[in-house]
């Protein structure tokens, strides 16, 4: 059963479909935001301002946050979970 906490980040996450797609597409493995950018058909700074979001939300983890350019993320274990229960 999901706790109060998990519904709020559920609909977070699923009001925003860059949210969505960007927890998807990292599902398979990481990727650099110009990369998702790329695959999504959008702005990086869209990419980028759903990133910041969802790292706040430790539903993704920065794997280089010591580099400025080039950054490379990876979804967590709570990510997963989120997903899960949106796509379901």
């Amino acid at each position: 059963m999901a706790r109060r906490d998990d519904w709020y980040t559920i609909a977070y996450v699923a009001s925003s479909k860059y949210r969505t797609e960007i927890l998807k597409l990292l599902k398979d493995r990481p990727k650099s935001p110009s990369e998702m950018s790329k695959l999504l058909k959008c702005p990086l700074s869209r990419v980028s301002e759903a990133l910041r979001s969802l790292e706040r939300m430790k539903l993704i983890t920065c794997l280089t946050p010591r580099i400025q350019k080039g950054k490379i993320y990876k979804i967590t274990e709570m990510g997963i979970e989120i997903l899960k229960r949106i796509e379901t």
